[in-house]
This record gives structure tokens, sequence and C-alpha cells, in this order.
């Protein structure tokens, strides 16, 4: 339960962090409406997927770790 819950923790974390690093990025150069729903939602689906995937890396190095 308790490593449930730090995983689904972790997971948040990570997903956080991606959502937070990607304001940097200029979304305006890449979008033909920056300010739209769907360039919207496409920053949410790529702060998703690179969070998703760092918490993967995460929890893989923590495995590693531990043998």
């Amino acid at each position: 339960m308790a490593e449930t819950l730090a995983k689904a923790a972790i997971s948040l974390g990570s997903i956080y962090i991606s959502w937070w690093a990607l304001q940097a990025l200029r979304f305006d150069r890449f979008v033909a409406v920056p300010g739209s729903r769907q360039a919207k939602l496409l920053h949410v689906l790529l702060a998703v997927i690179v969070g998703r995937q760092f918490s993967a890396f995460l929890f893989d190095y923590i495995g590693w770790t531990l043998r």
C-alpha cells in the first residue's frame, strides 16, 4: 500500500516538474494559435508524457540501485 502511494506521488510530482519545466519553452513558435485550447491541451499532454517517462526512469533507477 505504501509503495503504491509512493509511486503515485512520484508520478504526479514528475508530471508537475515536467509541466513546470515546459513553461520555459516558447510554444508560440510551434503552434498556430498559442492561446487556444488545443495548444493548452498539447502543453498538458507533453507534460504528462515527459513526466511519465521521467518517473519510469526514476522507478527503474531505484530498482537497479536496490539490487
